[in-house]
């Protein structure tokens, strides 16, 4: 599917997907989400340049099992620029060259591997796109994959859960250890000098034998002698009936552990005040502990902040399920090495079943939030809604030179819940009384909505004081609710509002009124 990037940026996700119907016509599927980003001047795209055969050649075995793309020089063919494929991606090759002259990922030159409808192989790249490096000579020698089909297996004896495997260079070897987190093998010797060389792993061919790619040149140790190994009583030879790679077997598995599901994790407000900027995922075993992610707007994905000063990167990727319109997140396959910290957030939150929203301006916009002090909902504290600074206060604290505030937010399944920002409240709760403070509803056969003297439709209602319909009070239209016109000439605004879609209803404001009901003349309203 697409996403919308522009929306991705603010961790919005607004997808499209592309479906062809019966008769071979292309349409699309817009997902439920709405668009965060402002739309922008339609540019048409670029013409891509396009390299066709035999002006490149791909090589799908590798020594090190990466594919690699040599795209020759147009002027000298024994020249060329070499490609490797990006990690994770289908058809997407970055320049080598300029990824070791390089580090950031906009100056590396990069190309898509394409297909046409003959399933012929062509290369498109960019316009835009210019190397930062200079054509190589071609030696495709050096990356070619290098099949060894002697080796043996191994164990050393301090070790019982170990691996091993020697890889046979005549009457040398090179001892690799098998890695289970990374489902792959590594040179022991390359290592004690700090060189790192990995092999995949093994393959097996049309007749079922086993084999590794290998290439020796890449190791900067040299080879054991065989003896060294198969005669040495620390280790044990090992049959391949007896080994089992659980990697292997339970790659599945693997895959769906680093699926992460609401409510596993939770986006929150960034320390630069930016709307989902931290990414809070929480411990498996204890829920009051959890790992704490910044967004890294390069690479559009999050990065655990006590991993990353250790020099240890651990990542989490956002994505959008279409079927359940809910986010869940791909984790990187390397683990913390930082330990799980206290989640101090959690005291601060008031849950949803410790406020009410009282007064709202419309559907989406509260006004008055009152917070009860216990979970018997005795006393409360009355919040009201600063627009300038886009959170609640409460008023009686303000008149004591004290600020305590708090703010409303929505967690990923639609549930609102209050952050407490600042202070505890220095004045006295309230007493709760229900009946006050709940809005009171008038149905629809006690108000009517009729035109206003500029003749605007819907911008004048009357509520009936009775079933009798004798008696009114009458309203008109100001801002995004309606206020009674007797009252507010008393400097008293009493307010009502219209609710509900299909069965509309008016919400009244719990203050009395000071003015008096008068007589309802029908012929004086219009509708």
């Amino acid at each position: 599917m697409f996403e919308c990037i522009n929306c991705k940026k603010k961790n919005v996700f607004v997808t499209a997907k592309v479906v062809q119907n019966s008769e071979g016509e292309n349409y699309v599927i817009l997902s439920n989400a709405k668009h965060v980003c402002e739309m922008v001047k339609y540019k048409p795209q670029e013409k891509n340049d396009t390299i066709l055969a035999p002006n490149f050649k791909l090589m799908e075995k590798t020594s090190n099992g990466i594919p690699k793309l040599f795209i020759f020089d147009s002027a000298d063919k024994s020249l060329c620029h070499i490609f490797s494929k990006c990690t994770g991606e289908k058809n997407r090759y970055q320049c080598l060259g300029c990824s070791e002259r390089f580090e950031k990922t906009k100056e590396i030159c990069k190309i898509y591997l394409c297909k046409d409808e003959n399933g012929e192989y062509f290369v498109q790249m960019k316009n835009k796109e210019k190397h930062q490096c200079q054509p190589r000579k071609y030696e495709p020698e050096k990356y070619e994959a290098t099949k060894c089909e002697k080796f043996f297996y191994y164990r050393n004896k301090k070790y019982p859960n170990s691996i091993n495997v020697a890889i046979i260079d005549s009457t040398f070897c090179y001892p690799f250890l098998y890695r289970k987190d990374k489902n792959s093998f590594r040179c022991l010797n390359c290592s004690k000098l700090k060189k790192y060389y990995d092999i995949t792993f093994p393959k097996m061919d049309e007749n079922g034998k086993e084999y590794f790619m290998h290439d020796r040149k890449k190791h900067i140790c040299k080879p054991i002698k065989i003896t060294s190994i198969q005669t040495t009583p620390k280790f044990i030879l090992l049959e391949r009936k007896d080994i089992v790679f659980k990697e292997k077997e339970n790659a599945k598995q693997t895959e769906e552990e680093k699926i992460l599901k609401l409510p596993n994790f939770e986006f929150r407000q960034s320390k630069n005040k930016i709307p989902e900027g931290k990414l809070v995922i929480f411990d498996t075993n204890d829920k009051s502990m959890c790992y704490e992610y910044f967004f890294e707007t390069g690479n559009k994905c999050f990065v655990c902040r006590n991993c990353q000063r250790k020099k240890h990167r651990v990542t989490a990727k956002v994505h959008w399920n279409n079927e359940t319109n809910e986010k869940y997140l791909e984790l990187s396959k390397n683990e913390h090495i930082c330990e799980p910290i206290k989640d101090e957030f959690a005291d601060k939150i008031i849950h949803t079943s410790d406020f009410i929203v009282t007064e709202r301006d419309d559907e989406k916009k509260p006004k008055k939030i009152i917070v009860f002090t216990s979970s018997t909902k005795e006393f409360y504290y009355e919040l009201n809604y600063n627009p300038s600074k886009n959170l609640f206060r409460c008023i009686l604290c303000s008149r004591r030179n004290k600020v305590v505030s708090a703010k409303l937010y929505k967690k990923e399944n639609g549930e609102e819940y209050l952050l407490k920002l600042q202070n505890e409240h220095v004045c006295a709760p309230k007493k709760y009384e229900k009946e006050k403070l709940q809005p009171k509803i008038i149905p629809k056969s006690m108000f009517e909505l009729y035109q206003n003297k500029n003749s605007e439709s819907n911008k004048k209602l009357i509520v009936f004081t009775s079933e009798k319909k004798n008696f009114i009070y009458e309203y008109y239209w100001q801002n995004s609710s309606f206020c009674c016109l007797q009252c507010s000439k008393q400097k008293k605004y009493i307010r009502a509002k219209v609710r509900g879609e299909n069965e509309k209803f008016v919400e009244l404001s719990n203050f009395e009124h000071i003015c008096k009901p008068i007589k309802f003349v029908p012929e004086k309203y219009k509708k």
